[in-house]
């Protein structure tokens, strides 16, 4: 593997593919280019999976919740997906299971939430890892004794997939690199270059730790930065008249196991409005979340508002009501 001065030195203008940013999406598509023979050269603007893939919910899930809208050919997509990553990477990719609470006054009843989950389990071909089963209240309570027990009519338990997100994308750059493909951190693109047809053909490249610039030219190159796409176009001569995205913030909050201990996942709906949410077990922590709000900012500025964190502990008291979760905790 080169150091990072062999690799600006290596940097050069004959690449098949040029992706811009480094994370989960960037290192997998470098990881399939080079592993195709393609000459590849990834650049990142920061560390690998700064941005959004060091901040998931950590989860490879099928997307249960897209059943309700029929989009079923959706959720057999991602659980086939999840399938194949179980398979590549059975060491960062573990069965989760996930517990989906119904009571008297939710807005599904338990028969329909089972007919659900019996489809979901169809949709993966029945190649979960585990096939869903039903628990009764008192089930509930021995798995999950911090959950509100009021009105609960029962629960089924399926099974999705955690990950370290940061991890799997550092090994699909690791593998990457091991194909032959260049992977520079701390690489800026300042421009997007064009030729006579308007198409984009390269990229005038900054790296930020000395300040050195060059131009990287290739046949594809490819918009991987997430939040930052809008902001990547306009480094293009001609950008698009109007944004392409219209970014919004999901936010966890993070706890320690101790003040919510779980054995499983557990599906939560806020009491105000009916989001669904997560609380995850992850090691000594819990992850509760996420949020989808609306966001206007710079993406590298995002953060938690005093109003995030407390609508995600109005969820978690709602649907732990003895863990009495405080700001503090968080």
């Amino acid at each position: 593997m080169l150091g990072r001065e062999e690799a600006w030195a290596s940097l050069d203008d004959a690449y098949d593919v040029l992706i811009v940013g480094g994370g989960v999406t960037g290192c997998g598509i470098a990881r399939d280019a080079a592993r195709r023979g393609l000459k590849t050269a990834l650049i990142e603007m920061g560390d690998l999976a700064s941005g959004t893939s060091s901040r998931s919910s950590k989860l490879v899930h099928g997307g249960l919740r897209y059943l309700e809208h029929y989009e079923f050919s959706l959720v057999f997509e991602a659980v086939s997906e999840r399938r194949v990553l179980r398979e590549i990477a059975p060491h960062l990719v573990r069965p989760l299971g996930f517990l989906f609470p119904v009571y008297k006054d939710s807005r599904h009843k338990l028969w329909l939430i089972n007919a659900g989950m019996w489809l979901y389990d169809g949709l993966s071909l029945f190649r979960s890892p585990k096939v869903h089963r039903n628990l009764d209240p008192q089930e509930v309570k021995e798995e999950e004794p911090g959950l509100n027990q009021e009105g609960l009519t029962g629960a089924p338990l399926y099974f999705d997939c955690a990950t370290d997100d940061a991890r799997i994308t550092l090994e699909n750059a690791l593998d990457a690199v091991d194909h032959e493909a260049t992977v520079m951190t701390y690489v800026r693109c300042e421009t997007l270059l064009h030729d006579e047809s308007g198409r984009i053909v390269g990229a005038t490249v900054k790296d930020l730790l000395t300040g050195e610039t060059k131009t990287v030219r290739a046949d594809a190159v490819v918009n991987a930065t997430g939040p930052w796409t809008d902001e990547t176009l306009e480094r293009s001569a001609s950008p698009p008249s109007n944004p392409m995205l219209r970014p919004t913030k999901g936010v966890h909050i993070v706890v320690d196991s101790a003040r919510l201990p779980l054995t499983y996942a557990v599906v939560c709906f806020h009491p105000e409005d009916g989001r669904v949410l997560f609380a995850i077990p992850w090691g000594e922590q819990t992850y509760i979340g996420t949020t989808d709000t609306d966001f206007d900012g710079d993406p590298s500025e995002v953060h938690a508002s005093r109003e995030d964190v407390l609508y995600l502990l109005a969820a978690s008291n709602d649907a732990f009501p003895s863990a009495n979760l405080v700001p503090d905790d968080v």
